[in-house]
């Protein structure tokens, strides 16, 4: 399992190298990543899969763009239908990854997507251990900061007072 792993790894770091001249091998490629996929047996299975997802989006980046688009909306939904059936967080931060490249391929089109993609980020950030988000309000902006609020803060000094020691 952990030289295909290895395998995988290095089609990626090969396509980022070899760029567009990878465009030969594309469609078997694509087929030996679908099957890692639509795999989910094992834990050793899933670790092909994170491995399999991250070479899916170097392809993306360095197969060029026009090559690439037959797969971009197929790659968003497999990755939505990732999100929604697992919560394993390898296999969530490979996805996002994905998605940020194919949003390189699909530029303004990935807008229809990112309804689902940003309630899946925000619910990632939400704490498991009862930690509760404070988000600010044009009422109560306190955790954002900016030069004003930070004036004899930790040494931070307005330009115009004179700094006494």
């Amino acid at each position: 399992m952990q030289m295909k792993e290895l395998a995988v790894s290095a089609i990626g770091a090969t396509a980022n190298a070899a760029k567009e001249a990878m465009l030969p091998y594309f469609p078997q490629i694509v087929e030996f990543i679908k099957e890692y996929l639509s795999n989910t047996e094992s834990i050793e299975r899933n670790i092909l899969r994170v491995q399999a997802i991250d070479t899916l989006g170097v392809l993306a980046r360095t197969i060029g763009a026009s090559n690439f688009m037959p797969l971009a909306d197929e790659c968003v939904q497999l990755g939505l239908r990732l999100l929604e059936e697992d919560r394993d967080p390898d296999l969530r931060r490979c996805t996002y990854g994905l998605f940020a490249s194919v949003s390189t391929i699909l530029k303004s089109n990935m807008g229809k997507y990112l309804k689902d993609i940003v309630k899946y980020m925000i619910e990632s950030l939400q704490s498991a251990e009862g930690i509760v988000t404070h988000y600010a309000t044009e009422d109560d902006p306190s955790f954002l900061l900016d030069d004003e609020d930070l004036e004899g803060v930790g040494g931070v000094e307005d330009d115009d007072d004179e700094v006494t020691g």
